[in-house]
């Protein structure tokens, strides 16, 4: 296999700032642009892992009203119930409040009529309904493990209903949250290695740069923009913070340019003249 075809070449480039800058040359338009798309697909992998690792989410945010249905009546009247693998019994309740309404073991009648409230939390034999003012229903099925009416205070009977919701719909907030910070990361950095390579291509103007199209400026900003990917993905798996990733990727990628040219003052010349000297001794 030729190490000079793509993406091979790439990735021979990338390691030190003397060939990083005197194979500029060697990627057209298409691959630069597949290699931003593959860089950001980095970053997003301690994204997916973050996500689907979650053992819980604050559900506040997506339903709010419905969460706060939930007092000390309703975890009262949940500890009578029992649940026998993933199947609810007890004595059934309806609890009317100002916000809406809280019930468990109704009819099929009493639960139409229950959605029909602005807000509601109703536990049914196999699954509990979420209901959040004109927002689609949410119905997730009790788990076997499930223990919401075992917990003794409401902060625990909230945190399980966010668990209970959470393994519901972790493959679904995985994608969501991988795809949209997936746009976000290629928007940023797609203006980022634009930007930058537009402030280095201007250098084209004094005669002591090499850089002679805009294309070489992309190849080497997309060029140094690599390893800090790589770190900012790495640390991120071990410790997901994704203003911490971002911040490591776009200050390595400018440390990595001044080293560049710290090592070719942006001239080929200079290249050539170390290659020869390194030959020499």
């Amino acid at each position: 296999m030729k190490l000079n075809a793509f993406p091979l070449n790439y990735f021979k480039q990338i390691w030190t700032p003397s060939k990083l800058f005197a194979e500029r040359r060697e990627l057209n338009v298409f691959q630069l642009f597949l290699i931003i798309v593959f860089l950001t697909s980095l970053m997003i992998v301690p994204v997916s892992i973050h996500y689907a690792t979650l053992d819980s989410f604050p559900m506040e945010g997506t339903f709010k009203e419905s969460y706060q249905l939930v007092d000390d009546s309703v975890v009262q009247k949940m500890e009578q119930m029992q649940i026998t693998d993933g199947q609810l019994e007890g004595p059934a309740f309806e609890i009317e409040k100002a916000e809406g309404i809280v019930g468990a073991g109704l009819s099929s009648d009493e639960v139409e009529t229950a959605l029909k409230a602005d807000n509601a939390l109703i536990f049914q034999q196999d699954a509990f309904l979420l209901k959040e003012g004109s927002k689609s229903i949410a119905t997730v099925p009790y788990t076997k493990d499930v223990s919401f009416h075992q917990a003794a205070t409401v902060q625990a009977f909230k945190a399980e209903l966010s668990r209970q919701w959470l393994i519901q719909n972790q493959a679904y907030l995985t994608g969501v949250f991988s795809l949209l910070l997936f746009a976000v990361i290629l928007t940023i950095n797609v203006l980022l290695v634009a930007g930058s390579a537009l402030f280095l291509y201007l250098t084209k103007r004094s005669r002591q740069t090499s850089i002679t199209s805009y294309k070489e400026s992309v190849s080497v900003m997309v060029s140094c923009l690599s390893l800090p990917t790589f770190a900012a993905a790495i640390i991120g798996i071990f410790r997901f913070d994704i203003i911490t990733m971002i911040s490591i990727q776009t200050i390595g990628m400018v440390l990595l340019l001044l080293l560049v040219y710290f090592k070719t003052q942006f001239r080929d010349a200079a290249f050539k003249k170390e290659s020869i000297y390194t030959e020499t001794i």
